[in-house]
């Protein structure tokens, strides 16, 4: 019996590594060595670092919303190191997304306390959406790593919260990602906010009931972070008013919904109320995860196993916000946009965890009863959407974009062909 269980969690793991190995495929097959799009912003580094005039203000530019200072030192010293191959950079992306992965991995070991093959199949199935190819921009253009690289710090801050480091040493590593996370991405500064209640509970956690020092040293280098990040800051003109949400309630909910259900539909225009629809789901499945952790508030580790996952999809949610906030002028539409499923995706992760915490909890078994019959369509919408649906849709998508970005690069030799005969 025990050898069969575990030849069944062999089997299991294995079958989750699939979702990486595919995706790596169809990088490897799909990538183009021709910069596009936002990734021509990274020239004038370049050429700045090669004439030896690189400035750490040039690093710190704003770039559209962002202030990507640590992509901007990863895409120079790789650009420097690869002759700026940006399959390189796309290679950065992909190990980012492996890495969050083993971070996602680590927390289920950490966090669910059930029999392993259920902490198994919900790595396979956070594989399932951490490597969807409904995020084909984000992996055939280098410089979209900007998005992997937030969840990676968030990931990486709860890991050290569930850790035996001293509570001292768990606040300056989280701190630092925070940093880090702060100055890669629009939505960044979120790391200090969702980072922070796993942090605060591994303090009363460890017997200690004093947490003003921490607090109050987290709290000053959020508000630090925010100053300089928001320093000299300006907003493009191009981009649509902040004020349309306000003006129009309505679509800003059916944006904000439909953000939230894309990785389970695609950017198929068509299908924007069917994945507004799943937001709605993923909503409420949200909602009913946070009542169902304040009605065991007294189970210490219950409540302790939650938090982290918890907060991964407030991240997500958080940063919808955001997104809806300065996008909604671009049409409800837009929000199936395949970049934002890197951010949106991770709703989806932490419910499945949520899931399989709650159906393993001994107690309350009406909530049991509720979880596992919401649990169960949300991982058969998971694994036969994600797999089954815009799959075939994501790879055809990923077709495009490469014969998008070959055809701008055959668009650009033939004029620096043309540039060169007319100057002979």
């Amino acid at each position: 019996m025990l050898q069969t269980d575990k030849k069944t969690r062999v089997l299991v793991l294995l079958v989750g590594m699939l979702p990486p190995c595919l995706t790596g495929l169809m990088i490897l097959k799909y990538a183009i060595d021709f910069p596009f799009s936002d990734q021509w912003e990274i020239v004038p580094l370049l050429v700045k670092k090669a004439q030896g005039t690189l400035t750490f203000s040039n690093l710190f530019a704003q770039v559209n919303e962002y202030r990507q200072f640590f992509p901007n030192l990863i895409f120079v010293y790789l650009g420097r190191l690869t002759n700026w191959d940006v399959r390189y950079e796309m290679l950065a992306s992909f190990l980012t997304a492996c890495a969050i992965s083993g971070n996602v991995y680590l927390l289920g070991r950490k966090t669910l306390k059930v029999v392993s093959t259920r902490r198994i199949v919900a790595f396979l199935l956070s594989n399932v959406m951490i490597f969807s190819s409904v995020q084909y921009e984000n992996w055939l253009m280098g410089q979209q790593l900007i998005f992997f690289i937030p969840i990676l710090c968030i990931t990486t801050c709860l890991l050290v919260s569930y850790s035996n480091l001293s509570v001292r040493k768990k606040f300056v590593v989280c701190g630092l990602l925070s940093v880090v996370s702060s100055f890669s991405s629009a939505n960044g500064l979120l790391c200090w906010i969702v980072a922070f209640p796993p942090l605060a509970e591994s303090v009363i956690q460890d017997g200690l009931r004093k947490v003003k020092w921490p607090t109050a040293c987290w709290v000053s280098g959020f508000a630090a972070c925010a100053a300089l990040y928001f320093y000299g800051f300006h907003r493009p003109p191009y981009l649509p008013s902040t004020s349309e949400p306000f003006a129009h309630p309505l679509s800003a909910v059916a944006y904000l919904l439909a953000w939230l259900g894309a990785p389970l539909t695609g950017n198929n225009r068509y299908l924007a109320p069917v994945a507004a629809v799943i937001g709605l789901v993923l909503t409420v499945l949200f909602i009913s995860a946070w009542l169902f952790r304040l009605r065991h508030s007294g189970d210490r580790s219950l409540k302790r196993s939650l938090t982290c996952w918890l907060m991964i999809g407030t991240y997500s949610f958080m940063t919808a916000s955001l997104v809806t906030l300065g996008r909604l002028g671009y049409g409800v539409n837009q929000s199936l946009s395949s970049r934002y499923t890197t951010f949106s995706l991770y709703l989806i992760v932490s419910l499945i965890h949520v899931g399989v915490i709650a159906r393993g909890s001994s107690k309350g078994s009406r909530a049991k009863d509720t979880w596992r019959r919401a649990a169960r369509p949300l991982v058969a919408a998971t694994a036969l959407t994600a797999h089954a649906s815009h799959a075939r849709e994501g790879l055809s998508s990923v077709h495009k974009c490469s014969g998008r970005v070959q055809a701008a690069g055959a668009n650009g030799r033939a004029r620096q062909v043309a540039g060169k005969a007319k100057r002979s």
